[in-house]
């Protein structure tokens, strides 16, 4: 993959403008995004120049290769090797097509965080839920990823 034309913003949040949003509304970039954060990894968000139709989370010093465990389980699995989730289908009726993950409190967490989430795949629901056992219930965006999360192309993410 080419970085021909690529903005890249290294990703450190302060000073930037940030957002706060649920961890229950991440996905693609922004949920990668907040992965590599929780993992302490030095992050960096590559925006195609320019047009913001593709937007790649950068880990490391390998401008060419994205991070993205929301879809791929060889990024992801090695993350959540020690983590104990029960990942289920939705019940009919409930949220028809979604996939559910859900973790227990440890006896160090105050009671009142969610520790359910949904997602259209498996992935995403775990990942949710263990962006919200690092990271709380709500994360701060950098500006650049909550504009992804609201555009209409965000599926075109990664």
């Amino acid at each position: 993959m080419s970085n021909e034309g690529t903005i890249i913003i290294t990703s450190s949040i302060k000073g930037q403008s940030t957002m706060e949003v649920s961890t229950s509304q991440l996905s693609g970039a922004a949920l990668n995004w907040a992965v590599a954060e929780a993992e302490g990894l030095n992050i960096r968000i590559a925006l195609p120049n320019p047009e913001p139709h593709v937007i790649r989370i950068i880990v490391g010093d390998e401008p060419n290769r994205s991070f993205s465990p929301s879809t791929d389980w060889n990024i992801a699995g090695p993350l959540l090797h020690d983590e104990k989730f029960t990942v289920k289908p939705c019940p009919a009726g409930e949220v028809s097509g979604k996939w559910t993950a859900s973790r227990q409190l440890s006896v160090t967490e105050p009671s009142g965080g969610q520790h359910t989430y949904y997602g259209d795949t498996p992935l995403v629901a775990i990942l949710r839920c263990y962006v919200s056992k690092k990271l709380g219930d709500t994360v701060e965006l950098p500006d650049q990823l909550v504009y992804a999360l609201e555009s209409p192309i965000r599926k075109y993410m990664y």
